[in-house]
């Protein structure tokens, strides 16, 4: 397996009028995945605002693996997929994902800066 840092970032849109208890479930859902051995990080929280956009997302995903198989595997996991199909699609209208791989020569914050 090689190892290549991958970013991801889905973004929800919740149905509106859904009931806060329901919301909060997801992102307890997903925010608990981070104990997946594959996740180097991972934070789920609602959206402040999206600008310029036709698509008014409601919520967000971020999570960093060391590799596309480890991406893959996480997807793959159960934990994973019950979250989804238990909270993310019965609340969700629509969801877009984003992938990429960091350029490793662009300067990067000090491990550990707050």
């Amino acid at each position: 397996m090689s190892t290549q840092i991958i970013e991801h970032i889905v973004l929800f849109k919740v149905k509106p009028n859904t009931d806060p208890s329901k919301i909060d479930s997801m992102l307890t859902g997903l925010n608990a995945i981070i104990s997946l051995h594959q996740v180097l990080y991972l934070i789920a929280d609602t959206l402040l605002r999206t600008q310029s956009s036709p698509f008014p997302f409601t919520h967000m995903l971020h999570t960093r693996y060391n590799s596309k198989d480890n991406q893959t595997a996480y997807s793959d996991h159960p934990s994973y997929v019950t979250v989804v199909t238990d909270f993310v699609k019965l609340i969700c209208d629509d969801i877009m994902a984003i992938d990429w791989v960091p350029d490793s020569s662009i300067p990067r914050l000090p491990s550990g800066w707050p």
